[in-house]
């Protein structure tokens, strides 16, 4: 009787450790600082890709093609390029990466351009002939001489591009969807590095991907379903998706994601009662993935986010705002 007493109440333990794990704690932050509108009377407007370097901030306006950098006071320092077909002029843009000195962009018009950090166009490398083109929607990681990013090939979902001998390599998982046309689109990934691993992220599946960059292999894949809040807006969004017969979209679950000191960040999308964007789950890379805490900002809906090492701003894009946080955490 005591054996079967001690047994239940260790099985009772397990289930509240479980609930624990799963039960993410909260850090709300207070916004400190937003602003609406450049000194040059430039409005904000689908802001997308907000990077912090050497503590200054840059985004995309994708609304004008340009690359902007502010200083921590939200000052503007420089704009990078203008809307145009020509040396110089960025057209559709989305993401770049940064690296050292170097500003990277996909640029719209089959193009890699390559800025320095005070937005001089150094170099530009054509995409003409290349046959696999990349994902431009999602976050990519350029180390100096490689991009490494999503392929928009279902089959190879992520590729590694040397600009200068244009030599391509595919790898990746393929994840299966009920029509061709969902396989197709929903494949894609957002990428970050750590080290020697490669981080593949998917806007629709609860699923963090840990990649070897030197054998291409998956050596990791956490499934963060059962943190309580992912597990709630994966109901909802598979409750919308027996309602919706449009077999060319599908909700997105991650909306960004950044990495800082062998931490990852993962912005996502909550489609319950009222659909908000506001949360940030923070992760532990190392040794293995493990979810830590929920980052909750003021607004309800971001589309961008980075953390530097004094701030975490936001992109609210329901108040075409960028908004400045103290790093509390």
């Amino acid at each position: 009787m005591k054996n079967k007493t001690e047994y239940i109440i260790l099985i009772f333990i397990l289930i509240l450790c479980n609930n624990c794990q799963d039960r993410l704690s909260t850090v709300k932050l207070t916004r400190e600082k937003s602003i609406d509108i450049l000194s040059d009377s430039i409005l904000f407007n689908k802001v997308e890709c907000l990077t912090s370097n050497s503590n200054d901030l840059f985004f995309t306006n994708t609304f004008y093609d340009q690359i902007v950098r502010l200083d921590e006071n939200l000052s503007l320092i420089k704009i990078m390029g203008k809307r145009g077909q020509g040396p110089n002029e960025l057209l559709d843009i989305h993401q770049f990466a940064i690296k050292d000195s170097l500003v990277v962009v996909l640029n719209g018009n089959n193009r890699i351009n390559i800025f320095n950090i005070n937005g001089e166009l150094l170099e530009e490398h054509s995409l003409v002939d290349v046959s696999i083109r990349f994902g431009t929607g999602h976050r990519f990681y350029f180390n100096g001489k490689e991009i490494i990013g999503s392929s928009s090939l279902a089959d190879n979902p992520l590729t590694i591009y040397n600009i200068y001998t244009r030599e391509q390599t595919f790898f990746g998982e393929k994840y299966e969807f009920s029509t061709s046309e969902q396989t197709a689109i929903r494949n894609d990934r957002f990428i970050c590095i750590l080290k020697n691993k490669c981080i593949a992220v998917s806007d629709n599946l609860p699923f963090i991907e840990v990649y070897d960059l030197d054998t291409k292999k998956l050596i990791e894949k956490y499934d963060y379903s059962k943190i309580k809040e992912i597990e709630k807006s994966l109901k909802a969004i598979e409750r919308k998706e027996s309602q919706d017969s449009n077999s060319n979209s599908y909700y997105t679950l991650c909306r960004d994601i950044c990495i800082v000191n062998d931490c990852m960040y993962l912005l996502f999308v909550n489609h319950g009662e009222e659909h908000r964007v506001d949360k940030i789950i923070k992760f532990e890379l190392m040794p293995s993935i493990k979810p830590v805490s929920i980052i909750e900002l003021s607004g309800k809906t971001y589309s961008s986010f980075c953390i530097s090492d004094n701030f975490v701003y936001g992109y609210n894009s329901r108040e075409n705002t960028i908004e400045q946080y103290t790093r509390s955490f």
